[in-house]
């Protein structure tokens, strides 16, 4: 696909858009000096030289060409390089995002239940707790005004170990 020119062209030059054309088919299309771009062995494109019909390459040039054709392979494979590591960086920023939110649902799970679990606690057993304090106060009432103190004392540490335990 044709992506640049020089000296810039006033002549038509293929739309940067056309389709993609072999090296057979450029060398058949009239251009006399065709190179293709290679790197590591696969070719990533062709130089084309255009010179007047008939007219040959210096050695001078056809140097500069060669050299020119092979620097092109190296740009060429950098820039595939580049945008390989931006598609890579892109998944990565992409797997951490996910990460985060897979960290948020499991913090929000965790408090979840934490209230749950404390909302059971306040709801359940502190008010069981709380109901039997209030039953070891009446049994302690009762029993020191029937005169018997060792069950009236049993009782008061028996409530002071309660109310510890629903302090806690």
């Amino acid at each position: 696909v044709p992506v640049a020119s020089w000296p810039p062209r006033t002549g038509p030059l293929p739309r940067l858009d056309s389709a993609p054309r072999g090296l057979a088919e450029l060398e058949q299309a009239g251009h006399e000096h065709v190179r293709p771009v290679e790197h590591q062995g696969s070719v990533r494109g062709a130089v084309v030289l255009t010179k007047a019909p008939g007219e040959a390459l210096s050695s001078s040039e056809a140097r500069l060409l060669d050299d020119l054709v092979a620097q092109a392979g190296l740009v060429i494979d950098h820039v595939g390089l580049g945008a390989e590591l931006q598609q890579r960086l892109h998944q990565i920023s992409a797997q951490a995002t996910e990460l985060k939110a897979a960290a948020r649902r499991i913090v929000s799970a965790q408090d979840d239940a934490r209230i749950r679990i404390e909302r059971d606690l306040h709801d359940g057993a502190q008010q069981s707790l709380v109901t039997l304090a209030l039953n070891l106060q009446a049994a302690t009432e009762r029993a020191a005004a029937n005169g018997d103190p060792h069950l009236a004392s049993a009782l008061v540490a028996a409530r002071r170990q309660l109310s510890n335990a629903l302090a806690e």
